[in-house]
């Protein structure tokens, strides 16, 4: 032990332990003061400067030690003050009365006594206090009688009273001193429990929130994050969060999304101390929500509190991948699907595409750009109809790099742009679906042509010539009929063909379709001649769907049903047929066609003109579906292609009608 700090050190003590601290000095004065006065006496006595009786030498020697010894122990164990005093009085007024009984001579020695009683009631307790009290009163009485010059009754009276008084004095100093300091200890006990508390409810805390899933962090204006934060930040993040600005860990690679970040939480944060915390959540809503941070993909919530943002992200990436699976699936069912239920349309759909490849760049070099553009255009959307994934997205990127071309290309520039592509393989890679599923040999076989065509025309002919004749028997006429319309396909059928098309791009654009109808006449046209016309129908469907029906909330404030309706009707016409192709969607905005007509001839253009205009579109950017201003450019073709001629009726706000006239003589229908 280091004696030298334990009687010169200073011992700490806990925050707000006042009356512990006075206690713990007050004690060390008086036994330093006591130890060294008695000291002096006996240095003066073995010193020969002072007679002093043995007994008062010895006695001054036991003084002087025991006061030390308290004084030491004091040091060591200051929690224990008041039980190593109890000796030190005592031994004190021992050692004074027998001073006094030894020199009854000396007067004042009796008045000595009552010096005890504040250093008991302040060292030992209000117990001490009074019991050196009563001691004191009573030896001072008692004692009085022993002197030779006794004091006075009066004097004596005197001295009780002052004796009472003093006591009074620190007993109550002493009671409200340990009132306070009982009252400071239970406070301090209370605050600490409260801060375990506060600790342990903290713990609990974190751990739900580390175990929970989810990543809670939160940061400031400046975007750094601060230094709580649940485990699964960690995992969700790939780092530790604490310090670093929350747009780099979420956005490292997109300078676009940062700065969108920046702005946000600034307006955000500047509008929760504003006091208006519903304009700080309509910021905090232009931050993205899925968000993809290196392997992850996350979910993430945007919380305005004091001072910041709390933002909680939510690990997503198994859902995902479950997700995207559940896709490719539903894909991949609804290939095989079409492919089976419209075996005619899908291998003929395969066939022109081969041939359009087969042809090369050379068959296009020149032809007039804008006819290789809606090919493509026509090729995407059938293939998007029987579901391919590749084929399609690679024709809408080549329309898109046409489109962003800065001068006007020559024909032979976007032949070999488009023909560069090896679209065979990228066809055999979708079909890689329908042969896991079908086997190779539905590709290979068909199953659908179970009469050569040279012989359907044969047939045909012999039928025609037959009962153009009469020179067969009448049993034989329904035979002959049905022979000459051998290869004739149901103009009814191939409408109806389209339905699942258009609930498919419903669901996919969020609306609803509640009816998809096709009424009249079950009319029976050349597959041959009409089958250009009737795969460019997909553009009309695919803008009902995607231009005219509206979303099922703005159908509600409109006063529709919430789902749409498409309608076809077909019928015959004293030179041919009529196909009415309706929707009762929001209607042709024709005035938002005319502002985006780039050629000032349009500008007072019948809509006619306008819709079946090459590159025109309502829409301000494309999709896989619609929005690049050829689809109906190419229906528009492939109508006046069989001699026919097309009638728009639109009306705002209740929907749209697309009438087709097309002559027998071209069409080659049959009843």
């Amino acid at each position: 032990m280091d004696f030298g700090n334990l009687v010169f050190g200073t011992y700490r003590f806990e925050p707000g332990d006042e009356y512990r601290r006075f206690q713990h000095r007050f004690a060390c004065i008086l036994l330093l003061f006591s130890a060294t006065v008695t000291g002096i006496f006996v240095i003066a006595a073995l010193g020969g400067a002072a007679h002093l009786h043995p007994y008062y030498l010895w006695g001054g020697e036991l003084y002087c030690a025991v006061f030390l010894g308290c004084y030491v122990a004091i040091r060591s164990r200051p929690a224990h003050l008041s039980r190593i005093m109890v000796p030190g009085m005592l031994v004190s007024f021992l050692l004074e009365a027998i001073a006094f009984l030894y020199n009854t001579a000396d007067e004042l020695r009796v008045l000595w006594f009552p010096l005890s009683i504040p250093a008991a009631y302040l060292l030992i307790g209000a117990w001490a206090g009074n019991l050196m009290t009563v001691i004191s009163i009573a030896f001072v009485v008692v004692a009085n009688s022993y002197l030779q010059h006794p004091y006075s009754p009066t004097a004596i009276t005197t001295v009780v009273t002052a004796i009472l008084y003093i006591a009074a004095v620190f007993r109550a100093f002493s009671g409200r001193s340990v009132s306070f300091h009982l009252a400071m200890v239970e406070a301090r006990e209370t605050a600490v429990v409260a801060h375990r508390q506060a600790e342990q409810a903290l713990r609990e805390v974190a751990m739900l929130l580390d175990n929970s899933g989810q990543g809670f962090l939160f940061f400031g204006p400046d975007l750094v994050v601060h230094g709580r934060y649940s485990r699964a930040c960690v995992s969700a993040l790939g780092r530790e969060p604490e310090g670093h600005p929350v747009d780099m860990l979420l956005f490292s690679n997109d300078p676009d999304a940062r700065a969108l970040m920046r702005r946000s939480v600034a307006r955000a944060c500047a509008a929760w101390e504003a006091d208006t915390p519903i304009r700080a959540e309509v910021y905090l809503s232009l931050l993205p929500r899925n968000l993809a941070v290196g392997e992850h993909y996350l979910s993430a919530q945007y919380i305005a509190v004091d001072g910041g943002v709390m933002l909680v992200l939510s690990d997503v990436t198994e859902r995902k991948r479950l997700n995207d699976a559940v896709d490719r699936e539903r894909h991949r069912m609804e290939m095989v699907l079409a492919a089976v239920t419209d075996q005619d349309d899908f291998f003929a759909a395969l066939d022109g595409f081969r041939e359009f490849v087969a042809a090369g760049s050379s068959s296009w070099s020149e032809r007039a750009p804008v006819e290789l553009y809606r090919a493509i255009h026509t090729f995407k959307g059938t293939f998007n109809q029987f579901g391919f994934q590749r084929l399609p997205a690679q024709l809408h990127d080549v329309e898109t790099q046409l489109r962003e071309l800065d001068q006007e290309p020559s024909s032979a520039q976007v032949a070999g742009m488009v023909f560069s592509i090896d679209w065979l393989n990228l066809m055999e890679t979708d079909l890689s679906v329908i042969t896991q599923a079908l086997g190779k040999d539905f590709i290979e076989r068909r199953n659908v042509v179970t009469i050569d065509p040279v012989q359907a025309v044969t047939f045909e002919r012999f039928a025609n010539r037959h009962l153009q004749a009469g020179d067969l028997p009448g049993e034989e006429l329904p035979v002959l009929i049905e022979l000459s319309r051998i290869r004739m396909a149901s103009l009814r059928h191939a409408l109806l063909d389209y339905e699942r098309m258009a609930r498919r791009m419903a669901e996919r654009l969020g609306k609803e379709l509640d009816r998809f109808e096709v009424s009249g006449a079950d009319i029976r046209i050349d597959p041959d001649r009409f089958g250009p016309f009737l795969r460019s129908l997909g553009h009309v469907f695919r803008n009902a769907i995607d231009h005219g029906i509206e979303t099922a909330d703005a159908r509600d404030a409109a006063g529709k049903p919430r789902g749409g309706s498409i309608t076809c009707r077909i019928g015959r016409t004293e030179d041919g047929i009529m196909v009415e192709i309706s929707d009762d969607g929001a209607g042709i905005d024709v005035a938002a066609l005319r502002r985006r007509a780039a050629d000032p001839a349009l500008k007072d253009a019948s809509l006619a003109d306008l819709v079946f205009c090459d590159g025109l579109s309502s829409r301000d950017e494309a999709n896989p579906w619609s929005g690049r201003g050829v689809g109906m450019a190419a229906v528009h073709v492939a109508a006046r292609g069989l001699g026919g001629d097309i009638a728009i009726v639109t009306n705002q706000g209740q929907g749209t009608t697309f009438v087709f006239r097309l002559p027998a003589e071209s069409c080659q229908v049959a009843a």
